[in-house]
């Protein structure tokens, strides 16, 4: 995983010259390892490890009417999994992706248990992910390929994610 330092370093290059990043490149099922708090020097390492326990993850693909794309961030407690849905769009050169939650869902194992309509945040308001990088590299310990995609969030944080497949045509409902 890349170390904090070499991220802000990207995420300066990112805000001078854009990351390049686009939609095809986002797509797929992310799995988060990795925070960092605003201002922090390093990775939080028991925040990190919570999520990483609780299976944080993040889904992106083309969104239903191929404009925009389909984002799910969920996490996991067992067989309970709590997954807000929506949709999101890349917006500037950097660039940023913004979303909206628009869905609550809880599942119980393979099954829907509840759906909950969420309220949409005012546009100034509205949650974002200021993307950083995503790079292509080998895992020491395995010998494969992975890559990882770093971005700043609303609230000045830093997250890291590693792609656990390639892209998809269409999100998936769960595991």
């Amino acid at each position: 995983m890349p170390d904090l330092e070499r991220i802000l370093k990207l995420e300066d290059q990112s805000r001078r010259c854009g990351s390049g990043l686009k939609e095809l490149r986002l797509r797929g099922d992310w799995r988060l390892t990795a925070v960092a708090a605003r201002g922090g020097k390093s990775f939080d390492a028991l925040s990190s490890a919570l999520l990483r326990s609780f299976g944080a993850r993040l889904e992106i693909d083309a969104g239903s009417d191929d404009r925009g794309l389909s984002l799910a961030n969920s996490i996991r407690l067992g067989a309970l999994v709590l997954r807000f849905v929506g949709n999101g769009k890349l917006v500037g050169k950097r660039p940023l992706l913004r979303f909206r939650f628009d869905r609550l869902q809880l599942w119980l194992g393979p099954w829907k248990s509840a759906e909950i309509s969420l309220a949409q945040p005012q546009q100034r308001k509205a949650p974002f992910f200021a993307l950083i990088a995503s790079e292509q590299e080998q895992d020491p310990a395995t010998g494969q390929e992975q890559r990882w995609m770093a971005a700043r969030g609303r609230s000045g944080g830093i997250a890291v994610w590693y792609r656990m497949d390639a892209p998809r045509s269409h999100a998936s409902a769960n595991d």
